[in-house]
C-alpha cells in the first residue's frame, strides 16, 4: 500500500486535507468519494515530499548574508 495526501471538499463545502493508505490512486480517490468527500487533489506522500524538499532547497540561501 502506498500512503497518498489529498485535498478535497466536503458535503457541506469545507476544504479538507490529510493523508490516506490505498493500493493505488484510483482506490484513494474512490475511498475519498465513500466517504462523502470530493477530491481536488490526491499525490502519492512520497512525491509530495519530494516536491517540498525542491522547494526548501530551492529557497535556501546558501550565501552568507554578509555577502
Amino acid at each position: 500500500m502506498a500512503r497518498f495526501s489529498y485535498q478535497a471538499f466536503s458535503k457541506v463545502g469545507k476544504k479538507v486535507s490529510g493523508t490516506l493508505d490505498a493500493p493505488s490512486l484510483g482506490s484513494a480517490r474512490e475511498l475519498l468519494q465513500q466517504q462523502g468527500f470530493f477530491p481536488i487533489s490526491i499525490v502519492s506522500s512520497h512525491k509530495a515530499a519530494a516536491q517540498e524538499n525542491f522547494l526548501r532547497r530551492l529557497f535556501q540561501s546558501s550565501v552568507p548574508l554578509k555577502e
